[in-house]
């Protein structure tokens, strides 16, 4: 039913004469309406049409564009982005319990990278989950390459192992979804729970195929930020650990960055220069200053 909130507001429409139109959530019913109210001499009109649809095509719009600038920021880590982006997406789909889970580097395991819904005894229960046949729908959809869709974990055999672990929580049914790279390897896999005997519905198969994209896209981000800090944190650590004067010349830019080689050698801090040339010319040996200009010229 409606709150007092908007009943207070239908009140006031049919006291002052006026149209209203407003939207409100029923808990009841878990619909979104739309609520239309007009004035007439005997007394006032109200319309109520179901825009749940629309309602939550504009909430997954607004979380696809705030998940994406949140992953554009260098200081946002990939699970706080993939929390904020599940804990979204079960707001806009009551019942929903979502989580995805990262393949780890020995090929063989799944790891909880985000489940901010689901219960904790759950979730510590299956981090670290064996991929294979029968191990669920994560590990067997990772096992698999494939979408696996159980719609009633008791029944199905490839919960053999954890039905009474999911029964003992509250979850009925589970979809995953594999995630793969843009050089099609498997990255994780993106599960949806309920606590109901269910399959994905024709509205929710578009909204899981997008967060798929969605979730490929930011892991794939952060895990290639993270391989270029090591690489340059190993860059460093080479250029510090030897007295050559390790360098990186753009051409076209006529920029240098000189390693830190350089600051033992000359005396420069180490860091970018504007003209190259010029810099360290003064320190080659007079002998073989036009052969060295020479040939970098050529």
């Amino acid at each position: 039913g409606l709150s007092q909130e908007y009943v207070d507001k239908i009140k006031d429409a049919l006291h002052d004469k006026k149209t209203l139109f407003l939207d409100f959530y029923s808990t009841r019913f878990k619909i979104w309406f739309e609520v239309s109210a007009f004035p007439s001499a005997q007394g006032l009109f109200i319309y109520f049409r179901d825009i749940t649809k629309r309602k939550r095509q504009e909430m997954l719009l607004a979380l696809e564009k705030e998940t994406l600038e949140m992953n554009a920021r260098h200081l946002t880590s990939l699970k706080d982005t993939t929390d904020f982006l599940l804990s979204g997406l079960e707001r806009a789909f009551e019942g929903m319990f979502c989580s995805v889970l990262i393949k780890q580097a020995d090929d063989n395991t799944l790891e909880t990278l985000s489940a901010p819904s689901l219960p904790k005894p759950y979730s510590d229960a299956i981090n670290g989950i064996a991929i294979g046949p029968n191990k669920g729908s994560c590990g067997t959809a990772m096992y698999l390459k494939q979408n696996v869709i159980v719609s009633d974990i008791q029944e199905s055999e490839l919960w053999n192992d954890f039905k009474v672990l999911a029964e003992n929580n509250g979850l009925r049914s589970c979809w995953s979804f594999p995630i793969f790279s843009s050089q099609s390897q498997p990255l994780a896999t993106f599960a949806i729970y309920y606590s109901e005997i269910k399959e994905p519905s024709a509205e929710e198969f578009p909204v899981i195929e997008r967060m798929v994209n969605i979730l490929r896209i930011i892991i794939e981000n952060k895990q290639s930020e993270e391989k270029i800090k090591i690489s340059n944190e190993r860059y460093l650590l080479a250029t510090m650990a030897t007295n050559d004067a390790i360098w990186d010349a753009d051409l076209i830019g006529n920029t240098i960055y000189w390693g830190e080689g350089f600051h033992t050698l000359f005396g420069y801090k180490a860091g970018y220069f504007a003209d190259f040339n010029g810099v360290w010319e003064s320190y080659i040996h007079p002998q073989d200053k036009n052969r060295v200009i020479d040939g970098l010229a050529r």
